[in-house]
């Protein structure tokens, strides 16, 4: 049980360190890991999976409300080409100025 309360502390550490310019390395074996995506398809078309706040709120025409849908951020997903771990980050982009 301490393994996994040090990996999480681990995992959080990492976390708060993250951003778009730096790569992460694999907890479980150290290597630098290689960024990539998840993808999310349905009805013929592929998207980039989004993380949204907050529990589903499901709408009865389009299977989850637009609001939430779109206040989502896109994730980055980081892949270890040793073990297969994978991390996703949810890291939102900043505002373009006007």
């Amino acid at each position: 049980m301490a393994s996994l309360i040090q990996m999480d502390v681990h995992v959080q550490e990492e976390n708060a360190n993250q951003t778009e310019n730096t790569v992460p390395s694999c907890i479980r074996c150290d290597m630098p890991m290689e960024a990539g995506f998840l993808l999310d398809h349905g009805h013929g078309t592929n998207f980039q999976t989004v993380w949204c706040k907050g529990t589903v709120q499901h709408s009865i025409w389009v299977g989850i409300k637009q609001a939430q849908v779109a206040t989502g951020i896109p994730t980055t997903s980081y892949r270890c080409p040793q073990c297969g771990y994978l991390e996703t980050y949810a890291i939102p982009t900043p505002p373009t100025p006007d």
